[in-house]
């Protein structure tokens, strides 16, 4: 297959994140096939993760897009006959697996097309492509014509998300717009004033006149600065109340989206997107408050040249076009960078994140300068690509400020010349120089918003994934009933994670109140995936968990998820006091006191690091890990819940502390259904019931010593 590389050029997608490359190539071949998908859509159906997607995800996310896909493992050969688009399995020059996009085979340049999300796209021989894919594994794609239309119709309007924000703040806008139109108009006054006092006042020789012109001009110039300072005002103002507006609606979304969004983007990457939309302010503004009113005074001083000299009038007109025609030119190269930019330096903060708050492993293992050498390198890869904008930002402003001489030079030169032969007086030419210059200025500023508008389009595709991935769906309202004899169970549940191998094939499982079950497992068999069924992060793909005989699915997510409290292996602490993280920042002091103490939990805090008033630092670093595991522990129970799961609650602590926790678990499981996973005999021993997950399935162990 051949493809035209300006089809390419038009269908290739990059990645907006180190992770999502084959979520770029996917997209790709939509476009090739003119269908419309957004990416949130292809993230959630692709199982994408911190570390990438698979080609099964990827198969099966195309399925659902109505692409018929195909996984094969072919040769380079067969790859040169192969009619249609397809996206190879291939490793980066790091070693990690990479995803590319192949277009096709020239047979009379005996090169490939390739489109790679990450680089862009490129020709290459077969001897490149053979050392960089190496499994040989590919998927092909083909559309299923019959029934794509419906996903060609859905035309979704990607900016419709900011033009609802932006419309709250029309008010303020009209008035920084009519405050704009009054300062250009006004600022076009000092060129006629200079005309009239060269041809008109000065003449007369009239002190008095001349006395009154420059005070008329003065107090214009005043007024010029207070409309400047009001407009400042209420841009600031526009400013906060659209950053604030925002802001709060991305974390909305960011604390309401599905643990699988948060499984594919790293924190680094979720702050970096939630960073950049100061760009799309810093857009607006300058729209507003400096394009409108360059646009202004650029029509507004033509007409005046044209009032005064025809000829002139026509060649300043000349310069837009030709400056116009610059900005589309290097529009789209400055786009690609902007977004190349913006991609590293989101890796930057996500590398910088993960290896600083590793810095005790990286010391009690003396890795310090290898670490170093990582962070700065992915800093100064970051800041090579910054440069390379820089570059071509320098290379734009250098020609228009050519276009700009070129123009500059032949309007002062007729100017002169028309002086000369008396067409114009001297007063004109000051006149004409000065609006000459206000008119190169707004074009430069007009031309120059193009890398503000990329830099704000840029931020604002980064920022889809948040803002068109859907919310975890709470439209279910059914009460929930509790009474002192719960039931929770899960009956023939199999689960699969997408693009994975099934993971839980028909597992059955009950638990009552006054139960302690344990489940046993080897480490991925999916003991964890089990809770987060239960919680719901996670729907089975067949099966169903019910609690007291109603499906868990119907009732309201946010009130189901109070009735289950679970106490995770590694505990996560906020930076605050010991009691703001037992309580969850939802209660003072002296409640979480009594609180432990009708717990007879009091005794975990009478330890002098562990006191409630203590601080807490970042991640709990002042804490060791059964600390944190007494404080998850406090926590758990602090609301009361009918369902407590315990991931390993005391695998970090010492005899004692675990006595102490299993003694508490006791006197508690009367009153609740008690989850516990333990890869420990002798806290098995004491459960009710132990299952045993291995190989997907799950069975009864009736006797521990079996364990």
């Amino acid at each position: 297959m051949i493809l035209n590389i300006d089809q390419a050029k038009k269908v290739f997608t990059q990645q907006k994140s180190i992770n999502l490359c084959g979520i770029a190539c996917l997209i790709s071949v939509c476009k090739y096939f003119n269908i419309n998908v957004n990416e949130a859509e292809i993230l959630r159906n692709s199982g994408t993760v911190h570390t990438g997607t698979t080609l099964l995800g990827i198969k099966e996310s195309a399925e659902k897009l109505n692409l018929t896909a195909d996984g094969y493992r072919c040769s380079i050969d067969e790859l040169k006959n192969c009619d249609t688009i397809s996206i190879l399995h291939t490793v980066n020059k790091d070693g990690f697996t990479h995803f590319v996009t192949c277009f096709g085979y020239n047979n009379i340049t005996n090169q490939f097309l390739i489109g790679d999300p990450a680089s862009g796209l490129f020709h290459c021989d077969e001897y490149y492509l053979d050392s960089i894919w190496k499994s040989k594994l590919l998927l092909l794609f083909d559309s299923k014509k019959s029934t794509s239309k419906n996903n060609r119709d859905k035309k979704s309007n990607n900016y419709q998300y900011i033009f609802d924000i932006i419309s709250r703040d029309i008010p303020l806008l009209l008035v920084t717009l009519i405050l704009s139109i009054f300062a250009s108009i006004f600022s076009l006054v000092p060129a006629i004033f200079i005309q009239k006092l060269a041809d008109d006042i000065i003449p007369q020789k009239n002190m008095m006149l001349i006395f009154y012109g420059i005070m008329l001009y003065a107090l214009i110039l005043v007024i010029i600065a207070i409309i400047s300072y009001i407009n400042e005002r209420v841009i600031i103002k526009q400013n906060l109340l659209f950053n604030v507006r925002i802001l709060r609606n991305l974390l909305f979304r960011v604390f309401h989206l599905p643990i699988t969004f948060h499984k594919s983007l790293n924190t680094g990457e979720i702050v970096s997107r939630l960073s950049d939309t100061e760009r799309i302010q810093n857009s607006i503004v300058l729209l507003i408050n400096s394009v409108f009113m360059q646009i202004i005074i650029l029509f507004v001083s033509i007409s005046i040249l044209f009032y005064y000299e025809l000829n002139i009038g026509v060649i300043a007109l000349l310069s837009i076009p030709s400056l116009i025609w610059l900005s589309y030119y290097y529009s789209s190269k400055i786009g690609k960078k902007q977004k190349q930019t913006m991609a590293k330096y989101a890796k930057f903060e996500a590398y910088s994140i993960d290896i600083l708050s590793g810095y005790f492993a990286i010391k009690s293992n003396v890795k310090e300068k290898l670490f170093h050498k990582r962070l700065l390198e992915s800093y100064k890869s970051a800041q090579l690509k910054r440069t390379d904008l820089q570059i071509l930002n320098s290379q734009y402003n250098l020609y228009t400020n050519l276009i700009v001489c070129v123009f500059s030079i032949t309007v002062v030169l007729l100017s002169s010349y028309f002086v000369v032969i008396g067409k114009i007086e001297i007063g004109v030419l000051f006149a004409i120089i000065t609006i000459l210059a206000q008119i190169l200025q707004a074009s430069i500023k007009v031309v120059s918003y193009m890398v503000s508008v990329q830099e704000a389009k840029a931020a604002y595709n980064r920022s889809l994934l948040i803002i068109q991935h859907p919310l975890e769906d709470n439209s279910k309202h059914i009460d929930i009933t509790i009474t002192s004899c719960n039931m929770l169970a899960l009956e023939n549940v199999t689960f699969k994670y997408p693009g994975r191998e099934i993971l839980l094939e028909k597992i059955n499982l009950t638990v009552r109140t006054g139960e302690l079950l344990s489940i046993f497992g080897r480490i991925g068999s999916g003991k964890t995936t089990i809770i987060q069924l239960i919680q719901r992060f996670y729907a089975p793909s067949e099966g169903i968990i019910t609690f007291n005989n109603a499906d868990i699915n119907k009732f309201d997510l946010h009130k189901w998820r109070r009735q289950i409290k679970v106490v995770s292996q590694q505990t996560k602490l906020f930076i605050g006091t010991i009691a703001d993280n037992i309580s969850m920042f939802s209660d003072s002091l002296e409640n979480v006191e009594l609180f432990c103490k009708t717990m007879q939990l009091d005794w975990f805090f009478k330890i002098e690091d562990l006191k409630l008033h203590n601080m807490v630092d970042e991640n709990g670093n002042n804490l060791s890990g059964g600390q944190k595991q007494l404080i998850g522990i406090a926590r758990a129970l602090y609301q009361s819940a009918p369902i407590l799961v315990l991931d390993e609650p005391t695998a970090s602590m010492d005899k004692e502390c675990e006595l102490e926790v299993i003694q508490l678990l006791f006197r508690l499981k009367k009153d609740m259904i008690i989850i516990m996973i333990t890869h420990k005999p002798e806290i098995a021993k004491m459960s009710d019931k132990i299952y045993i997950l291995d190989n997907k399935h799950m069975t009864v162990c009736d006797d521990y010593l079996l364990l």
